[in-house]
This record gives C-alpha cells, structure tokens and sequence, in this order.
C-alpha cells in the first residue's frame, strides 16, 4: 500500500499528537458527545493514535483498551497515566481477543487506512457485544483532511495529468454517505446513523518552508516525485499569499455509528 501501512513509519512519527493529532482531536471529541455511552461501557479504541478518543473516555471513567501496530505510538498512550486505560501492541485486522467482550469499539481515522479495511471492520464488529456499539471515523473527501485534503486538491487542480494511485481505497469507498452506511450494514450493524462534522485547518504560509512536515501524512504527497512537489508547494504558496498568508481549509468528517445486531 504506502508507508502508512508499515508500524515503522509511526514508530518514527511520535511527533504526530503535537501535529495532526491536535486537529483529529476535535473529532474524537464529536465522536465521544455523539456516542453518549455511560461510565459503565467497556471500550476498545482500534488505531488509537496518539489516544484522543481513548483520553475522552477515559476522562468520562470508562475503562479503555486502546490497541494500536506501533509500538512507539503504544508506549506514548501509556506514558499519558490514563486511570482504567491499558495500551497494546495489536494488529487491528487481526485482534488478539475474543469474540463480544466490548461494549463498544471505536476506530477513529483508523481502519480506513487498513491495508484491509474490510478485515479490520469485521473485526471491530466482532469483539463488541451483541447490541453494543461501533463507532468508525473517515473523511468526507477521498484526500482526506487538512493538508492532506489541500495537496489533493491541489494536485487535481495543477497536475491533473499526474498519476496518483489510489492508495487509500477505503477513503474513497466511505466518502460517500451512502456507501459508508453500506460498508457497515454489510458488517452485521444496524440502527446505523452517520453524523457529519466539519473543522478548520489553518496553514500558516511559514509552514511551508517545513514540507515534509506538514505533509508527512499525506499519502498523495508521499507519492509525488520531487519536481511534482516543488510545483504543488508554489501552487499552495500563491494561495497562501491570496489570504493573507494562510489558509483556512474546512475539513468535513463522516463519523458513523451502529449496534452490533443480535444473533
């Protein structure tokens, strides 16, 4: 697939709370209000990143699993000394559990970017009780959000004729509401309801003199060649110099929820 696949590329991105992690916060946080789950609920954060939704749970007393492939990424969801919260090196495709021992999962901008979404879907479904529920976290848009979203955007606009493959298909599939809400029935969810939440980017032109950092998590990005780069930094830097130095990016989510049917 891409480097976002390989559990190294995290190891060496534990930078990723005080960057991207700071914005995909605000979504888990939606996520968290939308689910209104009492203190009482078991959960399993799948992809936990730098463990937003799992901080949010557990800052409502819930006891948490928080899983995630790197182990860097785990040891810093450890070191935040959450109360009730345990972190674990697991594969989401391929859980390390038993079936029906969650109240429910939530994988926030995870599983979509599984080599194996299906795979990883069906195994949130899995462990949760019957009834119990699944939350799943994606983009409104193919590309993405925030920088992501803008060098989609801005390669579609200045190199349409460059060839980027799809390599986050899952983003594609669930950026339309209704096959997103398919993708979960098809899982064995019902009650299934999409909620549709958007946040601001703000890119600050200076940013830009940092590329690599601002766009280490773009898979789009990674995927150009260095000339293709240098002329999508000066289509954004144009922009930049068009709004006063920054740019606001608008950022829609589909967060979808669903209970787990009976048997």
């Amino acid at each position: 697939m891409n480097g976002l696949d390989d559990p190294a590329f995290w190891d060496d991105r534990t930078d990723y709370k005080s960057t991207v992690g700071a914005f995909t916060a605000w979504y888990s946080e939606q996520a968290w209000i939308h689910a209104a789950l009492p203190p009482s609920a078991s959960i399993l954060d799948i992809a936990a990143g730098s463990g937003a939704l799992t901080q949010c749970a557990a800052a409502s007393g819930n006891a948490v699993l928080a899983i995630y492939f790197s182990a860097a990424m785990v040891k810093s969801i450890a070191e935040l000394g959450l109360a009730r919260v345990r972190a674990e090196v697991m594969d989401g495709q391929n859980l390390a559990l038993d079936d029906g021992v969650f109240d429910a999962a939530f994988s926030m901008f995870g599983i979509m970017l599984f080599a194996d979404w299906r795979r990883g879907l069906a195994e949130a479904v899995r462990v949760v009780v019957p009834g119990g529920l699944v939350c799943i976290g994606t983009w409104n848009s193919h590309y993405g959000a925030g920088p992501n979203l803008l060098i989609g955007e801005t390669v579609s606009r200045i190199l349409p004729e460059a060839a980027i493959v799809d390599v986050t298909p899952s983003m594609t599939e669930w950026a339309q509401p209704e096959r997103f809400r398919s993708a979960l029935a098809e899982n064995g969810l019902d009650k299934i309801r999409i909620e549709t939440v958007t946040h601001p980017f703000i890119l600050d032109a200076d940013l830009l003199d940092r590329p690599q950092e601002v766009f280490q998590f773009s898979p789009i990005w990674l995927a150009l060649s260095e000339p293709q780069r240098n002329a999508v930094l000066a289509g954004i830097r144009e922009e930049a110099g068009r709004n006063g130095g920054r740019i606001t990016i608008e950022s829609p989510a589909l967060i979808g929820f669903g209970a787990k049917a009976a048997e």
